[in-house]
């Protein structure tokens, strides 16, 4: 019980600092993660509080926060997740889900080296649905193993598409931990890759570090044999996870994708400037190439490719982008560093 919101800001925070230690189990950093609701006693019976808590908690699960209180406006999100967990499967099987494509260019060069595949779901009641709302919900459920693959499927159907109108790279799609506890996803990768003649070097699999760690040694193996086929592996996210530094040297990952909040202020934070040049040094170190994300700013592009950032992804070269606008995008592309240096010239 907290008597003021006050106390319960003071008690939050110290339950918040006790899941921030990580502890040492066989010489190996673990970090413990948990999500918090917080409901008003208001009169209402026990079991309506409690009810209220677990939506809270469910609400900071999807948000990705340590904690939440209990609003009124949380009542109207479980009722829509109610309705998108009704819908998804029909969505699998129609247009209202689709991929969008942002691409990754080389900096130095300012030539394409990837597209990101990006699901959008345009539900029919509801409206555009953000990622962020549905695949929370989706890897609740059995459901994670269709949309997984029907995301691959769909990208590599795009990518023949790509390659008729003359645009030949590679696209990446996005893993969650569950397609890397099943025995069967690599198989069924090569099966698609087959059935859509595709060379396995233009499929890359981005996978966030935080769902490596769900089941760091299964997703090592998994995460081996697809890299063997070959697949390139990308680390998404790199530096917002807790444990996976004394994981890395042994991912057979081919490259890391610095987060976009080491990006946003690096012209202004010395402290991240450090921090993004030693994580380039560690993944050059290891063989691996570095991709930063969210580059908004020629002035973040050009600092990037002076701390030796072999590629960048963001709003500044592109917004995901459906299919049909891809040709237009890629006639029209020139980098910022390149028109600088003809400028000068």
């Amino acid at each position: 019980f907290f008597s003021s919101d006050e106390n319960l800001t003071k008690q939050t925070r110290t339950v918040e600092c006790i899941f921030e230690r990580s502890i040492i189990y066989e010489g190996l950093p673990i970090h413990f993660d948990a999500h918090i609701g917080y409901a008003r006693l208001s009169g209402d019976d026990r079991r309506e509080v409690v009810n209220r808590a677990e939506s809270a908690s469910e609400y900071a699960r999807e948000m990705g926060m340590r904690s939440a209180l209990y609003t009124s406006a949380m009542a109207l999100d479980k009722r829509q997740n109610l309705i998108l967990m009704g819908g998804l499967l029909d969505a699998l099987h129609s247009a209202e889900l689709t991929l969008h494509f942002q691409p990754k260019i080389n900096l130095k060069t300012g030539q394409l080296v990837g597209f990101e595949a990006l699901s959008r779901w345009q539900h029919p009641t509801l409206g555009n649905v953000p990622p962020d709302r549905f695949i929370p919900l989706i890897e609740r459920t059995a459901l994670i193993h269709a949309f997984s693959l029907w995301a691959i499927e769909t990208a590599l159907i795009k990518f023949n598409s790509f390659r008729k109108q003359g645009v030949l790279t590679v696209v990446a799609v996005n893993l969650s931990s569950h397609n890397l506890i099943n025995d069967e996803f690599p198989k069924q990768v090569i099966h698609l890759l087959d059935k859509y003649n595709v060379d396995s070097c233009y499929l890359e699999f981005e996978i966030t570090e935080s769902e490596i760690m769900r089941n760091p040694e299964k997703a090592i193996e998994v995460l081996k044999e697809l890299s063997g086929m070959p697949i390139s592996i990308s680390i998404d996210d790199f530096g917002t996870g807790y444990s996976s530094l004394a994981y890395l040297h042994k991912l057979p990952a081919t490259q890391i994708k610095i987060d976009r909040s080491f990006i946003q202020d690096i012209n202004h934070d010395s402290g991240l400037r450090k921090i993004v040049s030693a994580a380039i040094v560690l993944a050059h170190s290891l063989g691996m190439k570095v991709v930063a994300e969210g580059v908004e700013t020629e002035d973040q592009y050009r600092l990037l490719e002076r701390l030796g950032c072999d590629s960048a992804q963001g709003y500044l070269i592109a917004r995901p982008m459906p299919e049909d606008q891809i040709l237009k995008w890629f006639e029209q592309w020139v980098a910022p560093s390149l028109t600088a240096d003809l400028y000068e010239a």
